[in-house]
């Protein structure tokens, strides 16, 4: 019943609203559907019934009655259901998710920033662009000599077009931004 996203507060309640609906399907199947020649009237029983097992609000229940379409009665009833089923869901994930974490963990986790994939595939000759400033903009150069790894940066040497100039220039991978491989154009 809990799955099925109703409140059950104790085990004495849950066992008597389990009996209850026990006893609504077990009239269900026996009487119902054998004085449900049509399949109208098919709907209509299932319609009810689910109504009844999604705990639905009166103003729904009161809807059911009235309505003459039995599919449409019960594509708007299993709207309910699934939503509230959804809904009970997702709580029950959350609960299990905080009662599961400590206190450390549930604070929100960021992943360890990495460099991209082609950066670890420069060497001396390839062509990049580094984002200098604003004012410069994207700066197209040849790396100079091979990169050297230092901790979690790499440093390259990079000659570049527009003066001839050479920089070491740190490859970090919080700014992996200013870095783009040299056939690349923005």
């Amino acid at each position: 019943l809990e799955d099925a996203g109703m409140a059950v507060p104790n085990q004495d309640s849950k066992r008597s609203q389990a009996e209850e609906y026990g006893a609504v399907l077990d009239i269900f199947r026996t009487e119902l559907i054998d004085i449900c020649p049509r399949p109208a009237d098919v709907y209509y029983a299932v319609g009810l019934l689910t109504a009844e097992i999604a705990d639905v609000d009166n103003e729904t229940r009161a809807k059911c009655l009235t309505m003459t379409d039995g599919i449409e009665r019960l594509r708007m009833i299993l709207k309910q259901a699934e939503s509230k089923v959804s809904k009970v869901a997702a709580q029950r994930i959350t609960e299990q998710i905080t009662e599961d974490a400590s206190s450390d963990e549930r604070d929100l986790k960021v992943g360890k920033t990495e460099l991209p994939r082609w950066a670890y595939q420069i060497k001396k000759g390839t062509r990049v662009s580094y984002f200098w400033n604003e004012q410069e903009g994207w700066c197209d150069g040849t790396v100079s000599e091979d990169p050297t790894m230092i901790v979690d940066e790499l440093i390259i040497s990079v000659a570049f077009d527009d003066d001839g100039s050479i920089h070491k220039l740190p490859f970090l991978a919080e700014e992996k931004v200013r870095w783009r491989p040299g056939d690349m154009k923005g």
